[in-house]
């Protein structure tokens, strides 16, 4: 299992080439407007797919934790970052409970805790 000083080394250093590949895209289309964009590692989802499996928040043909909070939520920068997650009433360990999740130390927190397959 990874460490928490881990996950945010990994994670803080994987935005900010997100945010170098964002900045790159834009810099192409203005060149070329049907320039669409282009991800600098092919492998960006399966990567994080492996670190979801072994965090244990990964389920088959779902989307994981950390790919929603990546890709899913409206960001700019992590400090802005609004997310959160309401368990409903079945959730067998935290019935009716809600979890802000706005830093990676919490989504960590929260993953090792409460991880999607631990439901």
């Amino acid at each position: 299992m990874i460490t928490k000083k881990d996950f945010i080394k990994i994670m803080t250093k994987w935005i900010e080439f997100e945010e170098k590949e964002h900045i790159a895209d834009k810099a192409l289309k203005g060149v070329n407007p049907d320039f669409s964009g282009f991800p600098f590692s092919p492998y960006a989802e399966l990567t994080i797919e492996i670190l979801e499996k072994d965090m244990g928040c990964y389920r088959e043909n779902q989307e994981g934790l950390i790919s929603w909070w990546l890709w899913d939520l409206d960001r700019e920068g992590l400090i802005n970052k609004s997310a959160e997650i309401e368990h409903s009433s079945e959730h067998k360990t935290a019935p009716n409970k809600k979890f802000n999740l706005t830093t990676l130390d919490k989504l960590y927190d929260y993953i090792i805790k409460y991880g999607q397959d631990k439901e």
